[in-house]
């Protein structure tokens, strides 16, 4: 009974401290996201990053090969401040999710993907830039989505 509580306790404090930690941004609508995705993202761009140099040894168009799993792409967004003209840098991009989504998945027609844009550097980790909006069809625009910081 006392292990129950315990997983219980834990449980509520889990859930409690994810809520505590999301980042608003403002795009369209406001949005909220996890800390914890946004790391997660961050985190797969960079062992993507690291494995495809070593493997490559700097070659741009192998780089794009094995990168192409990640959707990679040089930045070309609205306010775009991507410093991604060190040779050993580039600038990444993995969709966190689509807005418009239902409960059994599929997207409404006019649904919109929110990106986690970072830049990524062999002497540092993967830096995020921006998160954007991307709207559906061929010639979408993609706009970045400044961070509203909440005053407590």
């Amino acid at each position: 009974m006392q292990r129950i509580h315990s997983l219980l306790i834990a449980g509520l404090f889990f859930i409690v401290f994810a809520i505590a930690n999301e980042r608003t941004f403002q795009c369209g609508t406001k949005v909220k996201f996890e800390d914890i995705l946004i790391n997660e993202k961050l985190n797969e761009m960079k062992s993507y990053y690291k494995s495809s140099f070593r493997a490559c040894r700097f070659k741009k168009l192998c780089i794009r090969r094995r990168l192409r799993k990640l959707i990679w792409r040089r930045r070309n967004y609205t306010g775009s401040s991507d410093n991604a003209n060190l040779p050993d840098s580039m600038a990444l991009w993995l969709p966190i999710r689509k807005s418009g989504e239902n409960r059994s998945g599929l997207l409404r027609r006019k649904s919109n993907t929110y990106q986690v844009v970072a830049t990524c550097t062999k002497r540092t980790s993967c830096e995020l830039l921006r998160v954007t909006e991307r709207s559906r069809g061929k010639k979408s625009i993609e706009t970045a989505c400044p961070e509203i910081r909440s005053q407590i």
